[in-house]
Formats: structure tokens, C-alpha cells, sequence
């Protein structure tokens, strides 16, 4: 699915989660897009009020909120997984990334948080802000710390982040890795969902970035085929 140019204001939304509002539950988005969503408070893609929110194989480019530019959770929410998704330039007042509350506890495992910017510039709170969060092969923004495996803070050389009109989430964005993007064969193969098959489609130990992704074909050699949403 792809969620663009949504607005949440007023009293009813309470000005959070454009793209969608989770109340409860435990709900799971694969192969999604979340472009230019803007939310007046919170959350320009999503916000997590409670329960457990599973995200896979998705986008979040040019969202804005008032805190958590593509995603925030209030102190009530459990668990955010975040697997193979991509964090573009996403704003905010407040953590233009994902912006998790005492209660939450993010798990990312082979993400790229890029450009994301707060009134802090594009620190790394402004990628991910967030207590005791679980990170593993990821590629963020001004990553400073030793904990977790496989964590990388160079640019990961997206071909063109915004597109031909200059504009950040919109349709013409090419978030596919440069041949020579340090993103490539730095991931874990194993956190790769299986598909509707049963297999997983492996990256080649690269990013499985969302919509543009290589795969191993099955003689273990490398297919030069991107997949599109």
C-alpha cells in the first residue's frame, strides 16, 4: 500500500498519525509506502498509541510532525520491530525518524535512517530517539555507539533520494543503492521475512531495502533484478 499526502489536525485525530492512527492491537504493515504525510502533533506517518506494531519491508520519506516525523509512540506502547525499512528525510520538531516514548522499545534490524533532521539538525536523536532501543545491521545517520552488530554510519548513496523535482517523497524518488553503497552485503540474511512461499528472498547480505532489492537466486549466485512495489 502506499499512504501520501495525508494530514492529521483538529480535535478528532488529536493532530497525530496521518498515515494511520494505531490504537490497540498488534497489527503488521509489509511493502508499504509512506510519503509526505504530514501530522500537526505527532507521528507523520504513524502513531502507536499501545500494543505492538511490526513493520517490514517499507519506506518512510518526507513526512512531518510536531515530534516523530515518520513514526512516535506514546509511553503506553509495547514493541516497535522494524525490519528492512527505509527512513528518508523525514521532519520533525522533535526526532524527524522514529521518536519512542519511556514505555516503548524499538527493534531495528537492518534499516537505513537517512537524513531525517529535528531542530537539532540530523543528529543521531534526529534519526532515532529512543531509550534502550535494539539495533543490528543498520545504516544511521552520525551512528556513535558500539552496542549491537553490524551498525554503519556511512551514507548509504541512494541514486536519488529526491527524485527529479527536487521534492522528498514524492513518486519519482529512486531509493535504490549505488553499486557502490556501503549498504551492500551488510546485512543479516536471517532476519529476511519468508515470503508467501515459505522462502526468503535474500538480499544478497545487503540492505534489503523496500521496492528495490537484489536476490540470490537458488545456485548461490547474484540476480541483477530490482523488485518495485
Amino acid at each position: 500500500c502506499t499512504f501520501i499526502e495525508n494530514n492529521a489536525s483538529g480535535y478528532l485525530s488529536g493532530g497525530t498519525g496521518a498515515g494511520g492512527y494505531i490504537k490497540a492491537g498488534q497489527p503488521t504493515i509489509i511493502n508499504s509506502r509512506f510519503l509526505k504525510n504530514t501530522a500537526q502533533s505527532a507521528g507523520g506517518a504513524l502513531y502507536i498509541r499501545t500494543g505492538q506494531l511490526t513493520v517490514i519491508n517499507s519506506i518512510f520519506s518526507g513526512n512531518v510532525a510536531g515530534g516523530g516525523g515518520a513514526i512516535m509512540t506514546s509511553e503506553l506502547a509495547s514493541v516497535v520491530n522494524l525490519t528492512n525499512c527505509t527512513f528518508n528525510h523525514n521532519q520533525a520538531e522533535i526526532s524527524g525518524g522514529i521518536h519512542t516514548l519511556s514505555g516503548s522499545k524499538p527493534v531495528i534490524t537492518n534499516c537505513i535512517f537517512w537524513g531525517n533532521k529535528d531542530k537539532n539538525g540530523n543528529i543521531l536523536t534526529s534519526q532515532i530517539n529512543a531509550i534502550n532501543p535494539v539495533i543490528n545491521y543498520s545504516c544511521i545517520q552520525n551512528w556513535s555507539f558500539s552496542y549491537g552488530v553490524g551498525n554503519i554510519s556511512d551514507n548509504p548513496l541512494f541514486i536519488d533520494y529526491d527524485g527529479n523535482d527536487g521534492i522528498v517523497g514524492t513518486e519519482d524518488d529512486n531509493l535504490k543503492l549505488d553499486q557502490i553503497s556501503p549498504c551492500n552485503d551488510a546485512a543479516n540474511n536471517n532476519a529476511v521475512p519468508l515470503d508467501l512461499y515459505g522462502q526468503r528472498r535474500r538480499h544478497c547480505g545487503g540492505f534489503y531495502v523496500p521496492a528495490h532489492y537484489r536476490i540470490v537466486d537458488r545456485r548461490g549466485g547474484r540476480v541483477s533484478v530490482f523488485f518495485s512495489l
